[in-house]
């Protein structure tokens, strides 16, 4: 669509005139001065004809003069100060164009290499010049947006340089720089560790973590209103009330932090692997994801108050399966989720009901969950193996699982780059740190124990 008022044009067009070149950037940034600055071997494709060898900003001076114009004389663009405007507006399209085609080799020199050949191509990563996004263009999509944060993260490995858009922190002495990235900056890979299964679990039941910007503790309260039913109408002299206060209870989840030690590269690693991001991001989340998967686990392990004791010291009979599961509130039990150890699964794959038919019913198709007595089954590693007195499984309403994240500020989960400490001589280290915790809602979560000895 095609505005003539001078004003609805200018505004759609002010990604073009409000900004430029960056002051720092070197002056083969512009057409003006290209020739002087290319290297012996530089591809001249990108370059412009002759007609157009003029600098960004006097383009963008030019362009504004038109608009100015107009707008003092109050009316709108004449047919030849559109084909002017029109113009100007292709070749500063084209000299930003050129400016990231460069800049983007240039990167790519950088996360194959380490390093770049030429100043220009270090220059280029850095100072490339930046234009707000045009009103009219398309949205990135979730991969470009993936794409364009991990190249990021893997300059600002290689390099140190924060990238654009990314708040640094700092923590303690021998940490050079950091960045806040997004909760998951990688894509999900196949490691040698297992997920979160009470994260696992909630999902699967639709539910999602608490997710605040603070670390302030946060109480979240239980109201208990099962003591009131509705009633006729009770006749007009009676007036007495008869509804009984609910029952209100709270569980506290502070904000800890997380800590998943650092990895580290030698200046060689640096300049010889090419996807850094696949190799840190999931060992160092998943570092952390174990260790707040054990915190839920202590919390309820220690402090459920529904247990079950079953009669064998090592092992658990359907039955059992079914009172551990029926001892989650029936209102509860449409979001009911097994946590179970590993080695109990185990035990468990041979059991069948009455009718013949397998407890535990594993899938067979990718995406699919196992399930166990109609429930979503999920094997938690910090669960101990079946033993006298052992807990090794938990029977819950996955709503009463409760996770929270601080994912906002200067608590959301963030990278650590460490450089030039002593005991890690021409070394660079990557550490992940998160804000968050784990806590259950006690009349919703059962346990099953297995006898004594």
């Amino acid at each position: 669509m095609t505005h003539s008022n001078p004003f609805v044009r200018a505004a759609a067009l002010a990604a073009i005139l409000s900004t430029g070149l960056a002051a720092d950037v070197p002056t083969y940034h512009t057409f003006e001065d290209a020739g002087d600055a290319k290297s012996e071997g530089d591809d001249d494709s990108t370059d412009p004809q002759d007609g157009e060898r003029e600098t960004f900003d006097a383009l963008k001076t030019k362009a504004q003069a038109i608009i100015d114009g107009a707008k003092q004389e109050d009316r709108e663009l004449s047919d030849d100060e559109k084909e002017k405007f029109e113009g100007i507006t292709k070749k500063l399209r084209r000299m930003k164009d050129a400016n990231d085609r460069e800049a983007d080799l240039a990167k790519l020199d950088l996360q194959t290499f380490g390093n770049t050949n030429t100043k220009k191509a270090r220059d280029l990563v850095t100072s490339a010049p930046k234009l707000p996004d045009d009103p009219g263009a398309k949205e990135p999509d979730a991969k470009e947006k993936f794409e364009r944060d991990v190249a990021k993260f893997e300059t600002f490995v290689r390099t140190g340089e924060r990238p654009d858009n990314y708040e640094s922190f700092t923590i303690t002495t021998g940490v050079n720089g950091g960045v806040l990235v997004p909760r998951r900056i990688g894509s999900p890979m196949v490691v040698k560790r297992t997920a979160d299964a009470y994260r696992q679990a909630i999902a699967a039941r639709g539910f999602s973590p608490i997710q605040t910007d603070s670390t302030a503790e946060w109480k979240e309260p239980l109201i208990d209103d099962t003591a009131n039913t509705s009633e006729f109408p009770e006749a007009e002299n009676d007036r007495t009330e008869k509804e009984a206060e609910p029952a209100i209870t709270s569980i506290t989840l502070g904000a800890p932090l997380h800590r998943s030690k650092a990895v580290w590269f030698s200046n060689t690693q640096l300049a010889t692997q090419t996807n850094l991001m696949s190799y840190i991001e999931p060992q160092l989340y998943r570092r952390v994801d174990r260790q707040r998967e054990a915190n839920m686990t202590t919390k309820i392990l220690a402090n459920a108050t529904q247990v079950v004791t079953g009669a064998a010291t090592d092992g658990i009979t359907y039955l059992e399966i079914l009172q551990v599961k029926y001892t989650v509130p029936r209102a509860h039990r449409e979001s009911g989720v097994f946590i179970i150890s590993d080695q109990l699964a185990l035990a468990i794959q041979g059991l069948t009901d009455n009718q013949g038919r397998p407890l535990y019913v594993a899938s067979i198709k990718d995406g699919e969950l196992d399930r166990l007595a109609g429930w979503p089954v999920f094997v938690a590693d910090s669960l101990p193996d079946p033993a006298a007195n052992n807990k090794t499984l938990i029977a819950a309403s996955a709503e009463a699982l409760r996770i929270r994240d601080v994912t906002s500020g200067a608590a959301a989960q963030r990278m650590a780059r460490y450089a030039e400490l002593p005991d890690h001589p021409d070394q660079v280290g990557m550490e992940l740190f998160e804000n968050g915790d784990e806590n259950f809602h006690d009349p919703f979560v059962a346990v099953f124990q297995h006898a004594a000895a």
